[in-house]
């Protein structure tokens, strides 16, 4: 009897202690889980830290998704740099300036080491808000962050707008004259010169007459088909105002009157 009380016993404190272990153990792993961190974890928590204190609306900010955070090495910034100077070598006066610029990065592209050198951190961002027009918007934004996972820079406005009031003007040219023109395939005359779109992707088709040579007539009518993209800045500067410029074959994007004043262009409308 005393036997079977005492094996009784012995399991029970076996029990009891395997049940304090496991407790321990998962109490430990929670503990150890929390404190961990990583490059994710810390990009993702430095962004959300950032859009909290630059956001004009930070109670309505709500975090939707990150992606795998990425990184920039040394090589990747100077490869970058290559090809930015590959545009101009041919057509700058200074081509001869940019090919020893470009044979310098070369020569440091040949440094080991480099592809692995990390100098900044890249993160894609998904998250609602309030945006500058007061309208709930999604927005996807890519983080450049330094290797303290400090933000540096963003690739489109962190603010967001639905909307932008668009002005359309054509340039009053002696060569040439506009007749009217489409938008997103409305028709208007030149008359009309104010517009709401929403942001994104948008086209616009003119008619364009050339004036005669020796003659005050005009060739037949020419049209021309050009897209363009209505985003909000990157420096989150706010204004609306988008200023389309319809000047002979081309379009000009303004976002602000002074700096239409400063292209000296003769306009139909006082915007």
């Amino acid at each position: 009897m005393i036997a079977n009380q005492i094996i009784i016993y012995i399991k029970l404190t076996i029990k009891t202690l395997n049940m304090k272990t496991i407790a321990y153990i998962l109490c430990l792993a929670v503990f150890v889980t929390a404190c961990t961190k990583t490059p994710q974890t810390i990009a993702e928590k430095e962004v959300k830290s950032f859009l909290k204190l630059k956001l004009k609306n930070p109670g309505d900010y709500k975090a939707i998704s990150f992606e795998k955070l990425d990184t920039i090495t040394e090589a990747d910034t100077l490869k970058l740099a290559l090809d930015y100077y590959n545009m101009f070598v041919g057509f700058s006066a200074d081509s001869q300036k940019i090919k020893q610029a470009m044979a310098a990065i070369n020569e440091r592209l040949a440094t080991p080491g480099l592809d692995t050198n990390i100098v900044y951190y890249s993160i894609i961002h998904k998250y609602s808000h309030l945006g500058l027009d007061n309208e709930k918007l999604e927005l996807e934004v890519r983080f450049i962050l330094d290797k303290n996972f400090k933000v540096l820079h963003y690739d489109r406005g962190i603010q967001g707008q639905a909307y932008f009031d668009v002005a359309i003007a054509t340039d009053l040219s002696e060569y040439y004259k506009i007749d009217r023109y489409e938008l997103d395939g409305k028709p208007y005359s030149t008359s009309t010169v104010r517009h709401r779109l929403p942001y994104g992707k948008h086209t616009i088709r003119w008619w364009k007459a050339d004036k005669m040579l020796m003659s005050d007539d005009y060739l037949p009518l020419v049209s021309y088909n050009k897209e363009f993209w209505l985003m909000d800045n990157a420096k989150d500067t706010v204004p609306g105002i988008r200023i389309l410029v319809i000047s002979g074959d081309y379009i000009f994007t303004y976002n602000s009157k002074e700096e239409v004043e400063k292209s000296e262009k003769t306009l139909n409308a006082v915007l």
